[in-house]
């Protein structure tokens, strides 16, 4: 966790790439001390207390290894690696995914090649919340088994081909408070819950399937059907 004082802003890690994993939690709620890093690319796994994570600027969700150079008694080098690692992952209930990213948070998929970016274990929450806008590349899905999602960007976000939001029993939340959303033809966001889509300009409907309510408003824009572009 971040040994800074609660409500502190100093970022605790600088890096082209982090790779983050903890059988327990990585920061703490963002009031009390979230790691605060400035990264390129970012993969984190956390267990049974979640993760807390401020960035400064813009982030990408996706593959980060570690090589170093470990020196021995005879002053031999050994490699010593940290295997490439993909996503934002919990492995415990009631854990919490929480980024929050002073830019662009952008989703891949990762060499796993599993179809997720984002995903909560069980009744683990997610908050994907950017300064800027939010990108999910193909199959770049963010998935919670029972958990609410919310991803909320000042700017617009883009769901590609087969990049999905999927809650099987919460709500889904998804905003673009200065920008437009818009989904591929086979982008999917789907819920045994409502599903509440809004953005100041445009919405952008690839498929949404909610066993209760969706609510779309596009403020000061249209609500378009993605399939009349073939996208």
């Amino acid at each position: 966790r971040d040994a800074d004082a609660a409500g502190d802003t100093s970022v605790d890690v600088i890096a082209a790439g982090l790779r983050l994993f903890a059988g327990a939690s990585i920061g703490v709620a963002l009031n009390n001390g979230a790691l605060e890093t400035q990264v390129g690319t970012l993969s984190a796994r956390a267990g049974s207390g979640g993760m807390f994570l401020a960035e400064t600027d813009a982030v990408t969700i996706g593959d980060v290894s570690v090589t170093v150079q470990r020196v021995d008694t005879a002053a031999a080098l050994s490699a010593v690696v940290d295997a490439t690692q993909s996503d934002l992952r919990s492995s415990a209930a009631l854990t919490p995914i929480i980024l929050v990213a002073g830019g662009t948070i952008t989703l891949t998929e990762g060499s796993d090649a599993d179809g997720v970016a984002v995903q909560g274990f069980g009744t683990s929450t997610i908050l994907l919340k950017s300064g800027g806008g939010i990108i999910a590349h193909a199959n770049a899905d963010s998935v919670a088994s029972t958990g609410r999602i919310s991803a909320i960007a000042a700017g617009s976000q883009t769901y590609a081909a087969g990049a999905d939001i999927i809650s099987t029993n919460a709500t889904i939340d998804v905003e673009a408070t200065a920008g437009s959303i818009t989904q591929s033809n086979t982008s999917r966001f789907v819920s045994q819950q409502s599903i509440r889509v809004f953005a100041n300009v445009d919405v952008t409907v690839g498929y949404i399937q909610a066993t209760a309510n969706v609510g779309i408003t596009a403020t000061t824009g249209s609500i378009i059907d993605a399939g009349a572009f073939g996208a």
